[in-house]
């Protein structure tokens, strides 16, 4: 996924959108298409700012990225490009989960992770489609559990439902059950399907066969397309706001290619 000449139309269409959202007072010797470039290096190489070869110092590029995030041009294009993949693609089936990331530098939501021998790491959760398109995602410490979130990262979900979209199926596994979160998603018009545990008095075989219906692999595949950018893979960063930043532009990279190729 290296920007090359196969990639620049994608690169000039999120260039596109970062000049409609961002007009600085004056004009910039170095086009927003060329620093852009040279961030998406840094995110998907994972080196640091200051190993950075380009024609300008690596400080402009940096200063140029903090003012992005400071300004929420990232997360206003890709609340954008969400709208209107929603509004094209109807599909009723979601997917819930989420992914530890190894922290190395981080110094916020960082958190003991059991299941990687205590390191530190952060939490990924996301919610995404059945074209593994994230559709809602929140970051948290790596020693909080899966459950806590379905509530958070499906409160944002509701024009989902707004848009004449009924029996919306959201679809996690062991980690999300849990009858207090069932009720609440009821409400909103979403039923909640997960596979049974093996000391449930329930109908193991029926709940199973009506899981394994679901293309769970989905949101498996989603979070091996996002690990190929190294600086997620590892997180090298210190703020929660920078490594928020990564992750959304990721988001708009994957967005941009599936309404290049569809």
């Amino acid at each position: 996924m290296c920007v090359n000449n196969d990639h620049t139309e994608l690169l000039i269409s999120f260039s596109n959108l970062i000049d409609k959202e961002f007009k600085p007072s004056r004009k910039n010797k170095f086009q927003t298409c060329y620093i852009l470039s040279k961030i998406i290096y840094v995110i998907e190489t994972g080196i640091p700012w200051r190993k950075l070869v380009c024609e300008c110092n690596y400080t402009t590029v940096y200063k140029k990225f903090k003012l992005w995030t400071e300004k929420n041009i990232f997360n206003n294009i890709y609340n954008k490009l969400r709208d209107e993949y929603l509004d094209k693609n109807k599909s009723n089936q979601l997917f819930i989960d989420s992914t530890s990331i190894r922290n190395i530098q981080g110094r916020e939501e960082i958190g003991y992770n059991y299941a990687d021998k205590h390191r530190k790491s952060t939490k990924i959760h996301v919610v995404c489609d059945k074209n593994q398109i994230p559709i809602n995602y929140e970051i948290s410490k790596g020693n909080i559990h899966d459950s806590q979130f379905t509530e958070k990262l499906m409160e944002n979900v509701d024009y989902i439902s707004n848009k004449k979209r009924k029996n919306i199926k959201l679809v996690g596994d062991l980690a999300y059950i849990g009858k207090e979160t069932e009720q609440k998603l009821t409400k909103k018009n979403i039923t909640l399907i997960t596979p049974c545990k093996k000391n449930s008095k329930k109908d193991r075989k029926k709940i199973n066969e009506k899981y394994n219906k679901y293309p769970r692999i989905n949101v498996e595949n989603f979070f091996c397309r996002l690990k190929k950018f190294r600086a997620i893979n590892c997180r090298y960063v210190h703020k929660k706001v920078c490594f928020e930043s990564y992750i959304l532009i990721c988001f708009i990279i994957i967005i941009n290619k599936y309404n290049k190729y569809n």
